[in-house]
């Protein structure tokens, strides 16, 4: 019984071969392209919900959280002793990445040196593959390291108990390491380093005694039962408290909220110190993903009912012999979930040989695991089989609905195998396959203005140097070492130039509230980047050490025209000497800040090197020689500024190339559909072809008339397409603070592409045929 219900399912494939074949393609690419992409947003969703206490931690902010996320560091401290819901609390500083340990005394790049507190794997629950987590951060100078760290450092031995020297001076103990958190949590560190070794390293003795000092995210563990509502007031309540028993204003005049660690990873921020997902992106992705599945199966009804009229006499002949209407739908849907598990089976190959070059577009390190756990492959399963279900439902019921005599009669018209429904779904392919492709041009253009959008400086020569003790005490001379080469035309230093958290000055200015994004600098800053001096003058040396420049945005917004001379009384008498045209370190969405410059060349972190000439290379040369000769335990660390912004802008680069991509993918599998369509509806005229030629019609008269359908349904597409386009990517544009204006030609474009798909697919079809003799075409049955 079962193998001959088999094999008559077999039947039903071989007798439609070729639309078998387009749809195996369409549904087995999409199938690929959807798991990837829901395994990728899943992953994404997890972040940090691998944490037991997930749900009960809470980063405590100043203001909303979505600008500053620091605190002082004694907040979590104060909180815990006076508020029972408080359980407890960890804080965290990212150390930068211009670290190295020296390893039988050769320094080795530590990559990225997070400070943290001894609860913070109490809280951040990363699985240990030495040492004890509630243990490893307890005393000063107590480090841990990933494994892949390990590795490289120690090779495959437990590196646990050994003292090595951090940054030539502090004699640093390896008690624990983790393995690789990977897509696990957005705190991403490749060495986290005892919260109370801060002071020292950094030299700020009084870190926990400065409440002006907004530098540490501090994480609270609240009770189980404690509403975040009710708790935010009580911490405010309790900090006001505290600073008027301590005279401490800071924590009378600042309000602090709380945010989960839903909206720690995808909420928005100005200066994010770790890793941040985007949400949106998600959304625009599985919604992608979902239209391109929709799009194939569309495919695979649109040919089946048009295969209709061809099986219904098969069908009608087995009705005769016995067959119920149940079983003629068992069989039509079990040769749709044959070709589903076909395409789930040629999908997951697809994935596997695929996914490097997925991994690329993306930019993540994202490693596949499909067949590890057998519940994900009986899912995977599941869903072939769903999928096979809903695409042949609607033609078994459409293609068994009609009596047996209708079925072996000649008169079949189109509305047997679903016209009008298959017009629809035809419709729906143009309109999603517009609407794509509209919104790649519109993002492939918003993605060029960015690129070549004037930052305000010439970031295009520019490289910096992440510096250090050794070169901080000898700078001087270090700069005169590295000007003695012709490749190399200034050399500044300052102290946060590039980066993403600028130090910020609130302050009253006539008797409003002011705020600067502070820049450390030296007299040869403005010339080294190129930044232009709109009105005032440059710095000149030491004499300037209480005077500051401002950009163009901070006259704007609080000095006025020609500032220069004001004297700022609340920021200790500085004196403004000269205005900049306004430039950005921050990314295009956010607004230009305003922006101070300020003389302190003793306070420092960065080496900024203006190269000159078409090549780089023996500038970089005598770089690294020069480093090497005044640095013994740093090795050379160089990079390139325009690499620094490019990296910046991978998120909406990589979303960008996705959606190329996909679109790409969509229009193919919907050319497909259409191409199958195409063929079997021409074939279907064929006797009409040669009646028309035989009275006389041309080819092209030929062509208008069997295109008529797919040109009406493009039109039918165009303002709905169009609309949806204006929507989705005004939205998207006003994410930015600086974006292109919709362009209008994207609207006839799109439309345009989709049309030319849709009408070659069906013109090389009726060319051929049109070409053949009238005479023996109306010989066919």
């Amino acid at each position: 019984m079962f193998s001959k219900y088999f094999r008559d399912l077999l039947m039903g494939l071989k007798s439609s071969i070729t639309a078998s074949l387009i749809s195996i393609i369409g549904l087995s690419v999409s199938i690929a392209v959807f798991i990837f992409i829901m395994l990728y947003v899943s992953t994404e969703l997890r972040i940090n919900r691998s944490f037991p206490e997930y749900n009960n931690i809470y980063r405590i902010s100043s203001g909303d959280g979505t600008g500053f996320q620091g605190t002082p560091a004694r907040l979590g401290e104060i909180l815990t002793d006076n508020l029972p819901e408080v359980i407890s609390f960890t804080r965290v500083n990212p150390g930068g990445t211009n670290h190295v340990l020296k390893i039988d005394n050769v320094p080795m790049r530590t990559g990225k040196l997070i400070y943290a507190d001894s609860s913070f794997f109490r809280l951040f629950a990363l699985p240990f593959k030495y040492g004890d987590p509630l243990t490893c951060l307890s005393d000063k100078y107590d480090v841990v390291i990933t494994e892949s760290l390990s590795d490289r450092l120690f090779g495959k031995a437990s590196p646990v108990g050994k003292v090595v020297k951090l940054d030539g001076k502090f004699d640093v103990r390896i008690t624990g390491v983790i393995y690789d958190p990977g897509q696990s949590t957005n705190i991403d560190g490749d060495l986290f380093i005892s919260f109370h070794s801060m002071p020292e390293i950094k030299n700020w003795p009084d870190l926990y005694d400065c409440y002006t000092c907004y530098n540490y995210q501090t994480y609270l563990l609240l009770a189980g039962n404690a509403d975040p509502d009710i708790s935010t007031q009580k911490i405010n309540d309790a900090l006001v408290s505290y600073g008027k028993m301590n005279s401490i204003p800071s924590l009378i005049d600042h309000e602090y909220s709380l945010t989960d660690m839903h909206d720690v990873y995808f909420g928005p921020e100005e200066r994010p110190d770790f890793r941040k997902g985007n949400s949106q992106q998600l959304s625009m992705l599985s919604l992608t993903a979902l239209l391109i599945l929709i799009i194939a199966i569309i495919n695979y009804v649109n040919l089946s009912t048009a295969q209709a009229s061809s099986r219904l006499r098969q069908l009608a002949i087995r009705k005769v012999m016995g067959a119920s209407r149940k079983m003629l739908i068992s069989s039509i849907i079990g040769e749709a979930i044959i070709i589903s598990m076909l395409s789930l089976l040629a999908g997951l190959l697809i994935m596997k040989l695929a996914s490097p070059l997925f991994v690329r577009i993306m930019n993540i390190d994202f490693n596949i695991a499909l067949y590890s756990d057998p519940i994900i492959f009986l899912i995977f399963i599941l869903a072939g089989a769903i999928i096979g279900f809903l695409a042949g439902l609607y033609p078994a019921l459409s293609v068994t609905g009609f009596s047996t005599a209708n079925s072996l009669s000649a008169n079949i018209n189109d509305s047997l195998s679903g016209g009008r429904v298959r017009k629809v779904l035809t419709a729906l392919q143009v309109f999603v396959s517009i609407v794509l492709i509209g919104s790649t041009i519109i993002i492939y253009k918003q993605l060029s203005y960015i690129n070549n959008y004037d930052l305000g400086f010439d970031k295009e020569v520019l490289v910096y140097l992440p510096l250090n003790d050794e070169i901080l005490n000898r700078k001087q001379a270090f700069r005169e070492e590295l000007l003695a080469h012709n490749g190399i035309d200034n050399v500044s230093y300052s102290y946060s130039s590039y980066r993403t958290s600028n130090e910020r000055w609130t302050f009253e200015f006539n008797d409003n509230e002011a705020a600067l994004h502070m820049e450390n600098v030296d007299e040869y800053y403005l010339n080294t980047l190129g930044l232009e001096l709109f009105s005032g003058r440059d710095f000149r040396g030491r004499q300037d050490s209480l005077t500051i420049i401002v950009n163009q945005e901070a006259c704007k917004q609080y000095f006025g025209d020609n500032p220069e001379g004001t004297i700022i009384e609340s920021l200790g008498g500085m004196e403004i000497i000269g205005v900049v045209r306004d430039f950005r370190f921050l990314t295009f969405d956010r607004e230009v800040e305003p922006i101070g410059l300020k003389y302190r060349p003793d306070r420092v972190s960065l080496c900024n090197i203006r190269l000159s000439g078409g090549e780089f290379t023996p500038a970089l040369e005598h770089m690294e020689k020069t480093w090497n000769d005044f640095c013994l335990n740093y090795p050379f660390e160089c990079h390139f500024v325009d690499k620094l912004y490019e990296d910046r802008y991978i998120k909406y680069r990589s979303a960008g190339r996705l959606l190329v991509l996909l679109s790409l993918i969509t229009v193919v599998i919907a050319g497909l559909g259409i191409f199958g369509l195409a063929s079997y509806t021409v074939s279907k005229r064929s006797k009409e072809v040669g009646i028309r030629k035989t009275n006389g019609a041309s080819i092209p008269e030929i062509i208008m008339v069997l295109t008529g359908d797919i040109n009406r349904i493009v039109l039918w597409c165009i303002i709905p397409a169009s609309l949806l386009i204006y929507f989705i990517m005004s939205r998207w544009l006003n994410g930015f603070a600086y974006h292109i204006s919709l362009p209008f030609f994207v609207f006839p474009l799109s439309v345009f592409s989709v049309w030319s798909i849709a009408l070659i697919s069906t013109i090389g079809k009726t060319i051929v045929l049109a070409r053949i003799n009238p005479v023996d075409v109306l010989r066919r049955d």
